[in-house]
């Protein structure tokens, strides 16, 4: 990790300008920005500036790898998203102290039902180029998560302990490269390996969940067998 003085762009002297972490994948700053936090494999570890050399001064370890994390601008709780076997979002205090977690453990790794307490977070190498993860806070302490494998970003109310995460907000994000129809059943309609229910009793700007939902995502089996391709996807669907 480099550090550069915002002004004039050049390295900040000494040792305060090269933070070794091997593996790192994401940084971000502390809500007070006296803790720098950053991501390496399924570890999130917080470092501070001494004067004269970086310290690790906390470490919160998880069992698979960290996707993403946000830092929460009001109290300066950490949001995690992991992927693997976990696929979930866990929060912890900066003394690692756990909060609440958001999504079912395992997310699709045994059915294709979509559900808002499921997130489908790819492995890194997923098709031809990195599946991102996204997490951000918003000020009043709302969270978005992006859940890559279903295209779409959910907003989860967080200012409390929860014990059931319910989404508030919902954006769809387009992206496809190709589209199925079901021969013998209409309302059945694939776009890439994701299933959406057309009900065409309601006009299409009655919008999601009510002229269509997204049903099922059947790329859950290629979880741990990452495709070649991501533009693959049913190419033709019939109903027996």
């Amino acid at each position: 990790v480099g550090f550069y003085d915002k002004l004039t762009g050049l390295p900040l002297p000494g040792s305060q300008s090269l933070l070794s972490v091997p593996g790192v994948t994401t940084v971000r700053w502390s809500s007070d920005e006296g803790t720098l936090w950053t991501a390496a494999g399924p570890n999130l570890i917080g470092w501070h500036w001494n004067g004269s050399g970086w310290n690790q001064t906390a470490t919160i370890p998880g069992a698979s790898q960290v996707r993403a994390f946000a830092v929460n601008p009001t109290d300066g709780s950490l949001a995690i998203l992991y992927g693997g076997t976990d696929q979930q979002v866990r929060a912890y205090t900066p003394n690692g102290t756990w909060l609440y977690t958001i999504g079912s453990r395992g997310g699709y790794a045994t059915s294709p039902i979509v559900n808002d307490t499921k997130f489908m977070i790819p492995p890194i190498n997923y098709g031809i180029s990195p599946f991102p993860g996204g997490l951000a806070f918003q000020p009043d302490q709302k969270l978005w998560v992006l859940d890559i494998g279903n295209n779409r970003v959910m907003r989860f109310p967080v200012h409390k302990h929860l014990a059931v995460a319910r989404k508030d907000a919902e954006v769809r994000v387009v992206n496809g490269y190709m589209l199925a129809v079901d021969q013998k059943n209409p309302s059945r309609i694939i776009s890439g390996y994701l299933e959406f229910h057309r009900d065409y009793t309601q006009p299409l700007s009655a919008g999601e969940g009510v002229a269509w939902t997204l049903v099922n995502n059947w790329g859950y089996s290629n979880l741990q067998n990452p495709l070649t391709s991501t533009t693959n996807g049913l190419t033709e669907v019939v109903t027996g």
